[in-house]
């Protein structure tokens, strides 16, 4: 966490400044420069009272400032940065979150490539302000999916002690092979089953990666008898790439609306055996060997199947 030396205030107080939350000082929030800093009302103690939010513009610094509202006088209560990053994301409002949780909601956004934000919810609570969670939206320009991860990351951190001790720092967005499980990922999904299945056989895993894709897939094009094969070749060259996950995803949805859809099971045993979940491969496994007996086609179970699920 860098440390921010404040001079604005400094020069105009004859104060030294720590950067810190204050016992309240008298001060008229509208003596800001106009041209650098923005000047907000915004209720931020949630008194029923318009109190007074400064800030700095975009590429004009890190301030941030909180004034409270006392009998129509302002007094400073919070002395921060905006979390804006050099180079990085930049503030670019703030204001109630659409909870309607009596939060404040700071919003960042990265100008670069994909137009990333993060926004950090605020909560105030016995004279202290808290960053309660950290919102990060996560977008792939080249995702041919359009994919847009979401992940809340809980923070619960006093900000007083996020701006004044080094050795205080923001949990981190989950790692991308953490998403699926963690975040909620959105795509808009434009493709058909069969280029899924040309995409898989031919591009990085990169490109068809997370389970929640394949939901997306799913919802836009109904597993039913007439794509049903379609969807069991998807989940095969899954699973022969090494995608388990996307694969068993797949075939149990295959199953879950086909019960009797044998081969489904055959290439579910598969995946779970890749994924080295060798007790739910054994029981989909068993399930193929009885649905092909069922059928009278015992003698064409591969000889591996039988061998799986006796070790």
């Amino acid at each position: 966490m860098k440390n921010v030396v404040i001079n604005s205030l400094t020069g105009i107080l004859g104060l030294t400044l720590s950067m810190c939350v204050f016992s309240y000082t008298l001060y008229d929030p509208q003596k800001f420069d106009e041209e650098s800093y923005e000047i907000k009302k915004i209720d931020v103690n949630f008194d029923g009272k318009l109190d007074y939010v400064v800030y700095s513009k975009p590429f004009m610094g890190d301030e941030l400032y909180f004034f409270v509202n006392k009998n129509n006088k302002y007094y400073l209560s919070l002395k921060g940065y905006n979390f804006s990053q050099d180079g990085g994301y930049i503030m670019t409002n703030i204001y109630p979150a659409s909870d309607k949780s009596n939060r404040l909601n700071i919003r960042t956004s990265f100008p670069g490539a994909g137009n990333g934000e993060i926004n950090y919810l605020i909560s105030y609570e016995n004279k202290k302000y808290f960053l309660d969670e950290t919102i990060h939206t996560v977008r792939y320009s080249f995702d041919k999916d359009g994919r847009v991860d979401i992940c809340t990351v809980k923070q619960n951190i006093d900000l007083q002690m996020l701006y004044s001790k080094s050795n205080i720092s923001l949990h981190e967005i989950p790692s991308e092979d953490e998403r699926d499980e963690k975040c909620t990922i959105s795509f808009k999904i434009t493709a058909s089953i069969d280029d899924f299945i040309q995409r898989i056989r031919e591009e990085p895993y990169s490109t068809y990666e997370t389970t929640q894709r394949y939901e997306a897939l799913i919802n836009k094009y109904k597993i039913t008898n007439k794509n049903v094969t379609q969807y069991n070749d998807l989940a095969y060259f899954l699973e022969k790439r090494g995608a388990y996950k996307e694969s068993i995803f797949v075939l149990r949805h295959i199953v879950k609306d086909f019960p009797s859809r044998t081969v489904a099971y055959i290439n579910l045993g598969d995946a779970l055996w890749g994924k080295k979940d060798r007790d739910k491969a054994k029981d989909a496994y068993q399930t193929y060997i009885n649905l092909m007996k069922e059928h009278g086609n015992e003698s064409k179970i591969p000889k591996q199947v039988f061998k799986r699920v006796s070790l």
